[in-house]
C-alpha cells in the first residue's frame, strides 16, 4: 500500500488525497459481530488492498503499470491474430495479456510462450511491487488439440477449464459447464425465494414478479455470452414452464395419468406465460445481439489507425490531435471475432476431407471424434434471424 501511494505521489498526486487513501484503507475501524459479542479488527499495515471501493482502482497501479514497463518482452511470445503491419512500423492485433483488477491471464500460441510471460510478469510483481501470486492459482489450457510444450516455471496445473470472472471457460470451445452452473444458480435462486417461508400468501402475479426478479437475472448473466441455438432455447424455455407451473400449483388428477398430467401443466404454464410475461429465450437472444454489439464497439475507428504502414489510411488522425486514437487503445475482441471465421473453417474442412476415407458427397462429414461447438458466428446469425421473426 505504501508502495503504491508513493508511486502516485512521484506522479503529481496531491499529499492530501494520498494521507485520505491511506486513512480510509489503513486505518479504518472495523467490528465484526457473532450475535451478542462483538470483536474490533486492529489497525492494518498489509492486505489493504481488499475490502474497499478503493481497492479495484488502486490494485491497478501495480498491475498495469508492470504491463507498460514489460510491454516490450510480453510482445515477444504474445498471440498473434494477423502479421499487419501498422503504422507504428510494429506488428499489430497481437495480445499478450489481459487483466481485471488482480486477475492476470496471459496468451500465447505456445505452453511456453505464455508461462514464460507468466512468470516475467510474477517475478516483477515480486520485485518491484512485493506482491506474491498464488501457488494454487497458476492454471494452463491448453486448446483441444493443440500440443504441450515446454512449462516454464513450477507449480502449474494444466487444466481442461478454467474461470475467468465467474465464467468457466472450456478447452473444447463449449458451454456445456456455463449451463450446468447456470441451471444450479438459478434453482438455488428459484427454492430460496419463490418458496420461501410465507409464499403461499403472496398472489400468482407476485410470485411471478419474485421469480423475474430473482431467477431471470442470473440466466441473463450467465447466457449473455453463450451462443444461442435452438435446442438450447427449447430447454431453457422447459425449464421456465417447470418453474411457472410450480408457482401455478398444477396438480394431478386422481385417474390421470402422468403423460397427461405434464402435458396438461406446460399447457397451462405456456398459457400464462404468453399472457403475463415473455420467454426466456427471447431474453437470451436480444443479450446476445447486445454483447455482439459491445464487443464491436468503436471498432472502425480504432481499425483506421492500425492500417498497414505502406497504405496510411486517409481518416487516421495526426499524433497531435487530442482525440487522436493511441496505440494501446485497440478493441482486441472484435478482432479476435474476424479471426479464423467460418469462410476459414470451410477451406480447412475441405482441405481435411480431401482424400480421406470418411469423405462424404456434400463434404460435411466430420473427420474426427468430437463434437462440433457452436459457433458465436453463426450463432449471432441465428440471433439476428429470430429479432426478425419475433
Amino acid at each position: 500500500m505504501i508502495k503504491i501511494l508513493t508511486w502516485l505521489g512521484q506522479r503529481g498526486v496531491g499529499v492530501d488525497l494520498l494521507c485520505a487513501v491511506a486513512r480510509h484503507q489503513l486505518l479504518v475501524s472495523i467490528v465484526v459481530c457473532f450475535g451478542p459479542c462483538t470483536a474490533v479488527v486492529g489497525k492494518r499495515g498489509s492486505g489493504g488492498l481488499t475490502g474497499s471501493r478503493l481497492a479495484g482502482l488502486l490494485g491497478r497501479i501495480p498491475v498495469e503499470s508492470s504491463f507498460m514497463e514489460l510491454s516490450d518482452s510480453l510482445r515477444a511470445s504474445a498471440f498473434r491474430a494477423t502479421n499487419t503491419v501498422n503504422r507504428f512500423d510494429d506488428v499489430c492485433h497481437r495480445l499478450a495479456a489481459a487483466s481485471w483488477v488482480d486477475n492476470l491471464y496471459f496468451f500465447s500460441s505456445t505452453v511456453s510462450g505464455a508461462t514464460m510471460n507468466a512468470e516475467l510478469m510474477a517475478a516483477h510483481l515480486r520485485d518491484v511491487w512485493e506482491l506474491q501470486i498464488k501457488p494454487n492459482s497458476k492454471e494452463i489450457m491448453v486448446a483441444t488439440g493443440g500440443e504441450v510444450d515446454t512449462v516454464v516455471g513450477q507449480g502449474w496445473t494444466l487444466c481442461t477449464s478454467i474461470q475467468v470472472l465467474g465464467w468457466p471457460i472450456q478447452a473444447n470451445g463449449g458451454y456445456v459447464e456455463v449451463w450446468n452452473l447456470m441451471l444450479r444458480k438459478a434453482w438455488g435462486a428459484f427454492w430460496s425465494n419463490c418458496r420461501c417461508r410465507g409464499w403461499k400468501k403472496l398472489g400468482v402475479k407476485r410470485q411471478m414478479a419474485l421469480l423475474a426478479r430473482s431467477v431471470e437475472p442470473f440466466i441473463r448473466w450467465y447466457l449473455r455470452i453463450v451462443p444461442a441455438t435452438s435446442y438450447k432455447m427449447k430447454k431453457l424455455d422447459a425449464l421456465q414452464r417447470r418453474m411457472v407451473s410450480i408457482i401455478l400449483q398444477v396438480f394431478r388428477y386422481p385417474q390421470e395419468t402422468w403423460k397427461s398430467f405434464c402435458s396438461r401443466r406446460s399447457r397451462a404454464a405456456t398459457s400464462f406465460i404468453k399472457q403475463h410475461g415473455q420467454w426466456w429465450s427471447h431474453g437470451w437472444v436480444v443479450g446476445n445481439l447486445k454483447w455482439l454489439q459491445h464487443l464491436e464497439r468503436d471498432f472502425e475507428r480504432q481499425l483506421a489507425s492500425f492500417q498497414p504502414a505502406t497504405s496510411p489510411s486517409p481518416h487516421a488522425r495526426s499524433s497531435s490531435s487530442p482525440v487522436a486514437p493511441l496505440r494501446t487503445c485497440c478493441n482486441f475482441t472484435a478482432r479476435l471475432l474476424r479471426f479464423k471465421p467460418a469462410s476459414w473453417v470451410q477451406r480447412r474442412r475441405t482441405v481435411q476431407l480431401c482424400g480421406a476415407r470418411v469423405t462424404s458427397r456434400t463434404g460435411t462429414r466430420r473427420a474426427g471424434l468430437g463434437k462440433v461447438q457452436d459457433r458465436w458466428e453463426e450463432a449471432t446469425l441465428y440471433s439476428k434471424t429470430l429479432m426478425g421473426a419475433f
